[in-house]
């Protein structure tokens, strides 16, 4: 199977100058974002991740020579000449699956087939730790200057690096507008939840949730102010009570004290009159004492 170059990646010849391989760059990108819904997400980001290496290497002077090279020892010098001279490479788009395509699975390779054939073919342009090794060993069997084996470890070590900044970049983008998204779509829920949370307490809808929040305190504050009124009103009735209860506990005392004081004074009244009774009985009997004695003195004298 004939794998892409990393030209054919961005629609480009391999003579492109740096400008044509920016502009092919934003023509892949475009097309890709474009069939982003017919891709799954991992096709996706690999397709992408491929043309934003296929362009920091192809831009870069010292990545394009050690990539033309390595293209040069696996096609064959004529191969690369070739391309060089302009030759008409698959523009992007036609590479890309069409809706009516995608229901030949039968006759059409997945896409997931071709993408690891694009990481097979980038990762042995960008050299990586495998084929760095074997580049190296396929160099210095074919070649008889040490210089030009430095030169392609040098370039495949700076390749190494493009492509380590190239995914670092790319993560620290995706990450930070992952972020950025999320943190959107939390104030957008938490505003729309403190919205319905209002319309849910008071039965009226407002149209932002500072308004919300802002009536929300003005509830808080009346309810409150309410609250402490009846807590007042409240207060004041039990001291009331509490005033009333004390007074009739004052004059239930005083009711009490007064009718000892009565019950007390009746019972002297009639201790006085049984005394004076007694001492009447007694001065009566004391005079029928003294007329018995008396007419029992006068009797024998009288015989």
């Amino acid at each position: 199977m004939i794998r892409e170059t990393l030209y054919q990646v961005l629609g480009v010849p391999a003579s492109a100058s740096t400008n044509e391989i920016e502009a092919g760059y934003q023509r892949a990108l475009a097309v890709l974002e474009a069939s982003e819904n017919r891709m799954n997400r991992e096709d996706y980001d690999f397709r992408r991740t491929l043309i934003l290496l296929a362009r920091d290497t192809l831009s870069d002077p010292v990545s394009r020579m050690g990539y033309d090279e390595k293209l040069m020892a696996r096609r064959g010098p004529g191969t690369a000449s070739a391309d060089r001279k302009g030759a008409n490479p698959t523009p992007v788009s036609a590479r890309l699956p069409a809706p009516d395509r995608l229901a030949q699975a039968a006759d059409t390779p997945p896409i997931r087939s071709r993408a690891m054939t694009y990481h097979a073919d980038a990762n042995e342009a960008s050299g990586s730790l495998g084929s760095f090794r074997a580049s190296s060993f396929s160099l210095s069997s074919h070649s008889s200057s040490p210089l030009r084996s430095l030169l392609a470890i040098m370039m495949t070590v700076v390749i190494l690096a493009v492509m380590l900044q190239s995914y670092l970049v790319y993560s620290s983008r995706v990450e930070r507008a992952y972020n950025e998204k999320l943190a959107a779509a939390t104030a957008n829920a938490e505003e729309k939840l403190i919205i319905q949370d209002y319309y849910h307490k008071y039965g009226e809808r407002l149209g932002s949730a500072d308004e919300a929040r802002r009536r929300d305190l003005e509830h808080r504050q009346r309810t409150a102010e309410a609250l402490q009124a009846e807590r007042e009103r409240a207060r004041a009735e039990r001291e009331a009570q509490q005033r009333q209860e004390a007074d009739r506990r004052y004059a239930d005392r005083v009711s009490f004290d007064l009718r000892r004081a009565e019950e007390a004074e009746r019972r002297e009244e009639k201790r006085a009159q049984e005394e004076a009774q007694r001492k009447q009985r007694e001065e009566v009997e004391r005079t029928e004492r003294m007329q018995q004695h008396w007419r029992s003195v006068m009797q024998p004298q009288s015989h």
